[in-house]
């Protein structure tokens, strides 16, 4: 697979999947695979391969979480036509700033 003049090798595109799921930037990952590799190349690698890059802004940390199937279907029921994924960070991240319902969640958690 490539964009144009440079291809990636199979090694290397399994790297940049990698990288891409543990939540660095495509010119993190163009800097890590090397060369040659740019970042265009990097988002149209990734794009025919139906990844996407997890967005992320200054003092974010992307992580994976294993999330029940039910939850999933009742956000993207809740507001539909939404990213499921960005509607449960969002939703996980108001629940955690909030102190009371912070401090909820974490006692149930312990149950």
């Amino acid at each position: 697979m490539g964009h144009g003049n440079r291809r990636f090798s199979f090694s290397e595109v399994v790297r940049a999947a990698n990288l891409a799921g543990r939540g660095l930037s495509a010119e993190e990952i163009a800097r890590e695979i090397g060369h040659g590799a740019t970042v265009q190349g990097i988002y149209c690698l990734l794009r025919r391969l139906g990844l996407r890059l997890a967005p992320k802004a200054r003092g974010q940390v992307c992580f994976s979480v294993s999330i029940s199937s039910a939850a999933i279907e009742i956000a993207s029921r809740s507001v539909p036509g939404a990213d499921p994924e960005m509607l449960l960070a969002r939703v996980l991240e108001e629940a955690l700033l909030d102190d009371h319902m912070r401090k909820e969640l974490i006692e149930r958690a312990r149950e």
